[in-house]
Formats: C-alpha cells, structure tokens, sequence
C-alpha cells in the first residue's frame, strides 16, 4: 500500500495540485481544508505524512502540529509545513514546534515531493 499523505491546507486549488503531484510520485493522498478536519481524519486513519499550512481560519497549523506531537500515536508523524510565512522567527518556531521541514509558497510540487522524500521513505513509483 502506497503511503498516505494528509495534506491540510485551506487552498483547494493548491490542494488540487499538490494530490496530482503525489500521486505522480507513488504517494495516495487525502484533503483536509482546515485544522479541525485533519485533527477528525487522524482519529479515524493511518496517515505516513503531514503538509501543514500555517494560517486557517479555524486552527492554525501551530494549533494542529502541538495537538499531532501529544497524539500517542502520531507524536512522530513527519510534518513539512508549507505556509506563504517567509519570515525567519515564523520558520524557527515551525521547526521548533517539530515540523521536519518548512517549506515557503510558492513552492514546486517536485521541491514537495523531494521534501517527502528527505523525511520519510520513497515509495515505488513512476517518473513523472
């Protein structure tokens, strides 16, 4: 079975593109468009991955990734968050709430996929 990215972003479009992406990449893929749905879908699936957003209107990625790191399951989930926040104290407070990586919109879905790559790993998969 093909590792299953959640990808919480409220950016259906972005979300749109990003699933094409993975699944270009071996990777199965489910949306949720705030942090309330992620934290719902966690209860109820395995997920290998997170991208986070930062900024949702309900909970914000911080929110999400403190109440992911006191899950007893999902406390080591790899986390990549991928926010529009390009500043220095926003990225150093993602990395130290546990994200793996952070990466700044607008980004590549390959810069994405080599991100997944770098913390988890590479499932088979065609080329793109």
């Amino acid at each position: 079975m093909a590792p299953l990215v959640l990808i919480v972003d409220d950016d259906a479009l972005l979300c749109s593109m990003l699933q094409i992406a993975l699944k270009r990449n071996g990777y199965e893929s489910h949306v949720a468009l705030s942090g309330k749905e992620a934290l719902e879908y966690l209860e109820n699936n395995r997920v290998s991955l997170l991208l986070l957003d930062v900024m949702m209107a309900d909970m914000d990625g911080f929110g999400v990734m403190q109440r992911v790191r006191e899950h007893p399951v999902y406390h080591d989930l790899p986390i990549i968050m991928l926010t529009a926040h390009a500043d220095p104290v926003t990225r150093q407070r993602g990395l130290a709430f546990g994200a793996n990586d952070y990466l700044v919109k607008p980004v590549t879905p390959d810069r994405i996929v080599e991100s997944i790559h770098a913390v988890m790993p590479t499932p088979d998969s065609d080329p793109l």
